[in-house]
């Protein structure tokens, strides 16, 4: 079974919700800003009150500690607050996924349609056993991050999985021939 998220990613994610106590940030700030941290993960989680994110810090403790049950129910109490905090709606889908709810990972990563990173993990965790759905998502996940090129080797690997050669090699001519800014 491939993970949802790569070795960074969870530890990046794990990291916004531990230093979100630490340092409230600058509201309305979508961007994380960089926390004093021994272990350099301390990254802050913004835009959440400080109730919510008390509660969000706690789901990802949960999660660090592998109690996926509590990270569940502490992620779901924080999308009770802020339904489209991507932030909790992956921290769920991964622990939903660590429990065995793939279908409820699945409807959890939904939430976010037009999120580059719950469109990546709804295509890893589609790609085994509807690979034909993954592709779909991987070109999403391309229009999403123009100047990335890396969705098209995640394509062609999905197109290979739903046995179609001629979109996977289609998807790596793309990805050869890729200049950054503009797919053909």
């Amino acid at each position: 079974m491939r993970p949802l998220f790569g070795a960074g990613l969870t530890l990046w994610l794990v990291g916004v919700g531990v230093a979100a106590a630490q340092d409230p940030g600058v509201p309305n700030d979508p961007a994380p800003a960089q926390a004093e941290g021994e272990d350099g993960a301390d990254l802050v989680g913004l835009g959440l009150d400080p109730v919510t994110r008390g509660v969000f810090v706690e789901a990802a403790r949960h999660e660090a500690r592998g109690s996926w049950a509590r990270a569940a129910s502490a992620y779901s109490l924080v999308l009770g607050r802020e339904p489209t905090y991507a932030p909790a709606v992956l921290g769920l889908a991964r622990a939903r996924e660590r429990q065995g709810d793939r279908r409820a990972a699945e409807a959890t990563l939904r939430t976010l349609p037009m999120d580059a990173d719950a469109v990546e993990a709804l295509a890893a965790l589609l790609v085994e056993e509807r690979p034909a759905e993954s592709v779909s998502l991987y070109r999403t996940l391309g229009t999403l991050r123009l100047g990335d090129p890396a969705p098209l080797l995640f394509e062609a690997e999905a197109a290979l999985r739903a046995r179609d050669v001629g979109g996977s090699v289609a998807a790596l001519d793309r990805y050869l021939t890729f200049d950054g800014a503009s797919r053909s």
